[in-house]
């Protein structure tokens, strides 16, 4: 009975004795930042796992003196291995020595995984921009910036499409990669007055790095006798001064587009490359 009553004893006083043996806790701030681009990361939720222990907390990011930060307010001290993951983002670890009873800062830089596009609505016949039109199809929302719009969009193909006041709907289609900044301009044709017979917009990505567009009117068999607008000769006329067809816009770089427009003085049968 003796021996069973000290072992007893020995099971209390070392249940009570080892918890003050562990290591003392630490909190941790880690300030997160959108190393591609810089956008805010407020109001992100993040998914932290300590590597070392095999837990995970979801934590808010909230902002603080112009950073975003990461509260993470009782946790082990000592050697940190932690992975951090933000929707959007390519999961980042980060190891560092927590001190304990300290507070220990940690910055992360987390790599987007988004393409930034910017664009910006014209007309398509001057290639001025269009402040009151907006992305009446945008994949996802957009924010207005001086330029024009901002979006921020996944790995993909998409479709944008805007409308403006006195102006057609246009479209353009664009393929997106990771980390990407895409400047765009999104063409918009005006409404067709009462002398002109079709307007044409050609449109191009990054590659090829230029096109042309050529309009030739078959008005007779000869072929050298046709007229041809292009970039060599932009206007064509009759024999009698009158427009016939008019390359307005010439562009020479990736992300652009030329603009033909065609008349009713001349009723015929157009072949358009």
């Amino acid at each position: 009975m003796r021996w069973l009553l000290l072992a007893l004893w020995l099971v209390a006083v070392v249940a009570t004795v080892v918890p003050l043996f562990l290591p003392e806790p630490a909190q941790i701030e880690l300030v997160v930042a959108d190393s591609t681009f810089g956008q805010d990361l407020t109001g992100a939720v993040a998914t932290i796992t300590d590597q070392r222990r095999g837990t995970a907390l979801s934590q808010p990011v909230t902002s603080q003196g112009g950073s975003q930060r990461v509260w993470i307010d009782r946790i082990q001290s000592g050697p940190q291995s932690l992975k951090v993951q933000i929707q959007g983002f390519r999961p980042a670890t980060t190891e560092f020595l927590a001190a304990p009873l300290e507070l220990t800062r940690q910055e992360v830089a987390l790599e987007s995984l988004h393409t930034r596009v910017l664009v910006e609505v014209v007309d398509g016949r001057t290639g001025d921009p269009l402040r009151e039109a907006r992305l009446d199809q945008p994949p996802a929302s957009p924010r207005s910036i001086e330029t024009g719009y901002e979006l921020l969009l996944p790995e993909g193909d998409y479709q944008l499409a805007g409308e403006a006041p006195g102006y057609c709907r246009g479209e353009r289609t664009l393929a997106t990669a990771p980390g990407q900044t895409i400047r765009l301009q999104l063409p918009l044709s005006p409404v067709l007055t009462a002398g002109e017979a079709a307007r044409l917009i050609l449109d191009w990505g990054e590659n090829p790095r230029d096109l042309d567009a050529h309009t030739l009117l078959e008005l007779s068999d000869a072929e050298v006798s046709k007229p041809h607008a292009y970039f060599g000769h932009k206007q064509v006329e009759s024999d009698a001064g009158t427009l016939l067809a008019e390359l307005d816009i010439d562009y020479l770089h990736s992300e652009g587009f030329e603009t033909t427009t065609l008349y009713n003085s001349s009723p015929s049968t157009y072949r358009y490359f």
